[in-house]
């Protein structure tokens, strides 16, 4: 049986010992946590933060509630309200203004503020192909249901949940969702942010027996995410991709059609409850040759 959540989430916050905030500029964070600069640095690197892309999804949110508020606004009117560079407002105007369409430019890198980058309905499929679950599926990030679309084709029930409305889904922040014990097992591609270990121990934690993650391949390495994740929750399997798949933000897959711009690898990492041996390691190649 798995240690309790509240015992691991203790344990983890002691080896981190670093909350950090991405709205806070570097020395910020290491003032309030009573660490040095280099130390805040090594946190940000070693746990993937993508910092001038967080600064930019903080600044697309403050122009869309501002914009929201005033849809009238032009992009210099917008600019003087919210005291951000005009170019930079013009630059992302149409993300700001929800008119972001397939033709975006490629090199226009925005994370979308509520981290909303889609998974190809073929990865899922992928995942379906070599294996099975229990009838009752949870899809605690669902996105625009990309994944829990592929599953219900397999004839699953799947509960979608997402942080915020997008029309297909409940309105629930899965670290407060409150999920019987015992009930789901688990399919997702969850946010990688600073939140993605509570998040996938509460996973192990709630499942009925099986959970199903998609995570970069690099998440087996570091020694924070070992002795927090994998020591005392040993996957069971793992499923490195051969190739790149394609992982779509604000899942325009047409403007992401091609999975040699996704520079990331990725696995299926598989949990059963109880399991406690080593991961076995297995390979899978991914074919969106039919979607």
């Amino acid at each position: 049986m798995y240690p309790s959540l509240a015992i691991n989430m203790q344990h983890r916050r002691f080896i981190l010992m670093i909350d950090y905030n991405p709205k806070q500029s570097i020395a910020r964070n290491a003032k309030r946590n009573g660490v040095t600069e280099d130390a805040i640095r090594k946190y940000i690197h070693r746990n993937g933060i993508d910092r001038q892309a967080d600064r930019l999804s903080l600044l697309i949110e403050q122009c869309r509630a501002a914009y929201k508020a005033n849809p009238n606004f032009t992009p210099s009117q917008l600019a003087k309200a919210t005291k951000h560079d005009p170019k930079t407002i013009k630059k992302h105007w149409d993300v700001i203004t929800g008119k972001i369409g397939t033709k975006m430019s490629q090199k226009v890198q925005i994370r979308e503020y509520n981290n909303y980058y889609a998974t190809h309905p073929s990865v899922t499929n992928d995942l379906l192909n070599v294996e099975t679950f229990s009838h009752d599926i949870l899809e605690p990030f669902c996105g625009g249901g990309f994944m829990a679309d592929v599953i219900e084709t397999y004839g699953y029930n799947v509960e979608r949940y997402d942080i915020i409305d997008r029309g297909n889904n409940k309105v629930s922040d899965f670290s407060t969702l409150e999920v019987p014990m015992g009930l789901y097992d688990i399919i997702t591609n969850p946010p990688y942010d600073e939140h993605i270990i509570d998040h996938i121990i509460k996973c192990i934690t709630i499942c009925k027996e099986k959970v199903a993650i998609l995570l970069p391949l690099r998440y087996l390495t570091s020694r924070e995410r070992y002795t927090s994740l994998f020591k005392p929750f040993p996957p069971r399997r793992v499923y490195v991709y051969q190739n790149r798949i394609i992982i779509a933000r604000n899942g325009d897959f047409e403007t992401y059609k091609d999975a040699g711009t996704n520079l990331t690898m990725y696995a299926w990492y598989i949990w059963e409850r109880g399991y406690a041996g080593d991961p076995q390691l297995k390979w899978i190649l991914n074919d969106n040759s039919n979607y």
